[in-house]
Formats: structure tokens, sequence, C-alpha cells
């Protein structure tokens, strides 16, 4: 891990695209905002439109605006020129002997040991070209120079499949050492999966419960309402269960039931993830046909770049389990849609009925919950039973809530990304995936993938902006 004042290069290789425009950009701003950036600091914008300088620090600033409200105009111009540009194309020898040149440039006047930063703002497929170049130019990871250190950062999804996510490890793996490639999940940057690791290991009350003894399932949904708009070529290609079931969903599940680590350093609770998702059970054909449903909302094969016929999925239900001795045959329900009847990011953790209760005769006894929101607010709900105020013994469900803030205090993702730059700049990969739990999620999905691509699991339809997806799949769980 380095420090955080050492002097850092952040090198875009797509500068120019909406991941830029809506995430990356809006965070380093912030970031610049809150003196958070060492103090020297460079971002070098690579891509195929002819800019230079000038017209990338004007494409900045008008990013900036776009995003941010009320910006600073005077502070969005200062942190405009700590942009630089190199025009090339992915492909070109040249354009990475030109970009090492400007690299060299800006940090001679430094005299020291300085990050440079990879951050690959481009789709999958042109990953190869550059690994390829950035290898023939000597600008990937060379353990020899003492005078840089150089890290990847690669978003998600990390291939399509295990044999196209190994391939990608392995070309990864043949420039970048490990504790050099940062594989973004922005999910494990939100203030509540964070805050789930506190609840339970900074606090004695529920962990000893936390069990097959005590849990009777636990559900994790992703509920969106918009729907695929103007990603329709993207989103077509990769449907709802590898956009985010693959990835965030499977991420929040090892938070919610990995056991405690050995520390808090990035290696241990990589590994207490990756031995969680390891013990997923992966379900069989038949299993499958009946464990999970998928469906698709009426109107998606009219958006632009689908085809008419596609066979691809915006919601999906899974119910799985998992073979640790801890959470052995406890259902563990995922799902996730696009134009639902309501915006819900939330972890549910349900009790068992206990054995033994003091429970209303002949009446209806809710379990206990607990609820970790991710939206429209952030914090956790515990409900359990109280008797209500009164002369006679009558019990109710009442909630604990502890609102950790809501949807109308953040920005959407500008927060994940400022945390996760910044860590990357000091070398902290805890927040990030590693090759081991890449393997292990789709070590999950592949059958599930597999057996959808063969139809064993018809694509239903469902109406957006109604909770018919929901109903309709209620069988899974």
């Amino acid at each position: 891990m380095t420090d955080k004042h050492t002097p850092t290069i952040l090198i875009i290789l797509g500068i120019t695209g909406d991941l830029t425009a809506k995430k990356i950009a809006p965070a380093l701003f912030n970031l610049y905002l809150k003196n958070a950036l060492p103090e020297k600091f460079r971002i070098v914008g690579f891509g195929r439109k002819p800019f230079d300088d000038k017209s990338i620090q004007s494409f900045v600033s008008e990013m900036i605006r776009a995003k941010i409200q009320n910006a600073d105009l005077k502070r969005v111009e200062e942190f405009s020129k700590l942009f630089s540009y190199q025009h090339g194309l992915f492909e070109s020898k040249e354009s990475y002997e030109a970009l090492k040149e400007l690299l060299d440039k800006i940090q001679e006047p430094w005299q020291a040991k300085t990050n440079r930063l990879f951050y690959l703002a481009v789709p999958p497929d042109v990953y190869q070209s550059i690994f390829e170049q950035l290898k023939f130019s000597g600008l990937s990871d060379r353990p020899e120079n003492t005078d840089v250190e150089t890290r990847i950062l690669v978003e998600k999804p990390f291939g399509k499949n295990s044999e196209t996510a190994e391939k990608l490890d392995s070309l990864l793996g043949n420039l970048f050492a490990e504790n050099k490639i940062y594989r973004i999940d922005h999910y494990l940057a939100k203030e509540m999966v964070q805050n789930i690791l506190t609840f339970r290991f900074s606090n004695d009350i529920f962990e000893k419960t936390w069990n097959k003894d005590f849990i009777e399932k636990i559900e994790i949904r992703l509920w969106e309402t918009l729907g695929v708009e103007h990603r329709g070529s993207f989103y077509d290609g990769v449907g709802a269960l590898r956009d985010v079931g693959q990835n965030h969903l499977l991420q929040m599940l090892a938070f919610i039931t990995m056991n405690y680590p050995l520390d808090f350093q990035a290696s241990a609770l990589h590994l207490r993830r990756a031995q969680l998702l390891n013990n997923l059970k992966l379900l069989t054909q038949e299993e499958i046909k009946s464990q999970t449903y998928r469906a698709q909302y009426e109107g998606y094969q009219t958006i632009a770049f689908v085809p008419p016929n596609s066979n691809t999925e915006t919601y999906f239900k899974i119910k799985g389990t998992l073979t640790d001795p801890r959470w052995k045959d406890v259902p563990v329900i995922f799902e996730s849609g696009k134009r639902m009847h309501e915006q819900r990011k939330e972890i549910i953790v349900t009790y068992a009925h206990p054995k033994e209760c003091f429970c209303p005769p002949g009446g209806i006894h809710y379990k206990n919950k607990i609820t970790f929101s991710l939206e429209p607010t952030e914090g956790i709900a515990i409900e359990f039973w109280s008797k209500k105020p009164g002369l006679t013994l009558v019990k109710e469900s009442r909630t604990i809530d502890f609102i950790l803030r809501d949807s109308a205090q953040r920005v959407q993702y500008v927060e994940e990304y400022e945390k996760l730059l910044l860590d990357c700049i000091v070398g902290d990969q805890t927040l990030f995936v590693s090759t081991a739990e890449v393997k292990a999620m789709w070590a999950f999905i592949d059958p599930i993938m597999t057996a959808w691509g063969q139809n064993l699991v018809p694509l239903k339809k469902y109406t957006p902006d109604t909770n018919q997806a929901i109903l309709d799949s209620l069988e899974v769980g």
C-alpha cells in the first residue's frame, strides 16, 4: 500500500465515453474539492477523438457542469487543468509510444516514484488490443522499474462466462501481478454494503444467531423502475443475470453470510468472500427448471438495437443454497428486474419462528426480520413483537429503524467511485474483486445461463411498472 500523497497519473482509456461523464469525472472532481487527491496529480485521457489538451479540458468542464448542479465554475476550471490528452487508436503501437512519452514528460519534473493508474473505460472487446500495446510499449507492470508503480482498473463484466473470464484473467496476469489489478464492482463501495460488516462484526447482538439454526431464509433483491432505454445493444448481449446477478447480488450475499475474517486487510476479506462464494451449491438441470424464473418486460424488443425476437431476460428470480455447515440448506432468494413497480434494493434476513413463543393464540405471528436497505433509503430495520399499550395483553409488530440517509442526500454512483478511485491511488484492494471471487461467481452462474440458453426455463413476459413478474415467480421462493 502506498501513501495517498504519492505522485499519481491516472490514464483513462476511452475518456470521452459515458463512464467518465457519469461516474469517473464527477468523482474525481469531488475528491479535488475535498483536497483528497495527491498534491502531484494529473489525468491523461486517451481516445480516438481528435482532441488536444485545451479541448479535453473544455469537454471535462462541460461534463462536470452537466452532472453536478451549482458547481463552482472557478473550481471546475481549476480542476479541468489537471487533464491532458493523447489522441490515438487502441490497436496502434505509435499511439502508445506517444502516450509513454507524454507520461514520462509529466513525471520528469516530480523526481519521485509515481503511481500510473490505467483505467479501462472501454468495451471489453478492445481489451486484448490494449493489453498487447501496453506490453509492447513497456507501459505495463515492470517490477524492475523503481520509479513507476503501475496499476490497472477494470470494470465489470469480467467476461461473459467462466471461459472468457479465465481468458481475461490470463491476459491481465501476463502483464500485471494480482495485487496491481483492481476489478471494479461499485456495489462493494456502497455505504450500506460496507455497513453490513460493521453491523455484524462490531456488535455482538446478532452474530451468535447468524446461522441456519435461527435464520429461515435470506432474500436479496434489486428492483429498478428504469428500463434499458438507450443501452439496448449492450444490454441484449448481457441480460439481467450477467448484468447484476453474477456480481452485485452475489457480492451482497458474501457480505451478509461470510465468516469473520482473520483481520480486515484486503487479503483476509477477499479470502472470506471467496470461501463463501465457493460454498454456493451449483444447481442441477432439474433444480434450474424448478428454482429459477426469467422474464422480459413487454416493449423491450422495440428498443433500438434489440432484436425483435430477443430472448434476453430483464427480470429473474433464483433460489439457491449454501453448502457451508453454518448455512446449509438455508434458502437464498436472488431477484432483480427492470421496469418494476418500485425502486428497491435490499437484503432481508428472516428469522425462523421460535420453538417456544409467547405468541398471540390463534393469530398471526410475524417472524422477526432484519432489512438492510440500499434504496430508496439507506438504513437498517429490525421487526420485532411488542405489547400494544392498553389494558389487555395484545401484541403487535413494531419496527426499529436506523436510517442512514435518503436518496436525496447522495449522487448516484459518484460517492462509490470516489472511494474506489481513492483506494486505488493508495493501493487498497479491499473494495475490489479478486480473481478467486470472479471464478466462484461464474461457477454458480454458468449452468443457469446454459440452461436458459437452451430454453429449459421458458422466457415469460410481464407488464412494465407492475408487480406482475414478482407475482408470477412466487413459486421459486
